[in-house]
């Protein structure tokens, strides 16, 4: 995943306020090495990608995040979500991220 965010991508979530680059690789490292990970799954139906340039792109949509484990009842919330994409040396990265409540 740190291929994939820049070193100066810049998270905000509505609850948690603004994080960077080092806090959300500390995240999702903890997440994933967790038993009963936090899962990310995507609503593609509500995805929109937009070009803005030639070295920027905007992606929104919606995505569920689910912290129990399969197969038990689902504790699931739903987030809105606008990220900013940049192409930086031919590879595109993860450069802000918007993610909020509906």
């Amino acid at each position: 995943m740190k291929e994939g965010f820049s070193p100066r991508l810049e998270f905000y979530h509505d609850r948690t306020g603004v994080t960077g680059y080092a806090d959300n690789i500390a995240i999702f490292e903890k997440n994933f090495k967790s038993p009963n990970r936090v899962r990310r799954i995507a609503m593609p139906e509500t995805v929109e990608i937009f070009p803005a340039g030639p070295n920027h792109a905007m992606h929104i949509g919606k995505h569920r995040f689910c912290n129990k484990p399969p197969g038990e009842p689902e504790g699931c919330s739903v987030y809105r979500f606008s990220m900013m994409w940049e192409r930086e040396g031919g590879q595109w990265k993860l450069l802000r991220v918007l993610s909020y409540d509906p």
